[in-house]
C-alpha cells in the first residue's frame, strides 16, 4: 500500500514538533498536548468538509490556470 507524502510528510513533521515540545517544556506538553492534537484533528475535519463542499459547488481547484 502506497501512502502519498502529504500523510506521511505531515505526521512525521507533527512528531517531530511533538518531540521538541515534550522536550523543551515538558510541564506544558503535559498539561496542552491532548488539547492541541484534539485541535488539529478537528480542524483537518473542517478543512475536509469545506473542501468537499467547494469541490461539489463547482469551485475550481488548483491549479487556476487551463491546462490546454
Amino acid at each position: 500500500m502506497y501512502i502519498t507524502p502529504n500523510y506521511s510528510l505531515t505526521r512525521m513533521i507533527g512528531s517531530a514538533v511533538q518531540y521538541v515540545w515534550m522536550v523543551r517544556y515538558p510541564i506544558s506538553h503535559e498539561k496542552y498536548m491532548l488539547l492541541a492534537a484534539s485541535g488539529l484533528v478537528l480542524g483537518e475535519g473542517i478543512t475536509s468538509l469545506v473542501s468537499a463542499s467547494m469541490a461539489a459547488a463547482g469551485v475550481p481547484q488548483y491549479p487556476f490556470h487551463d491546462s490546454s
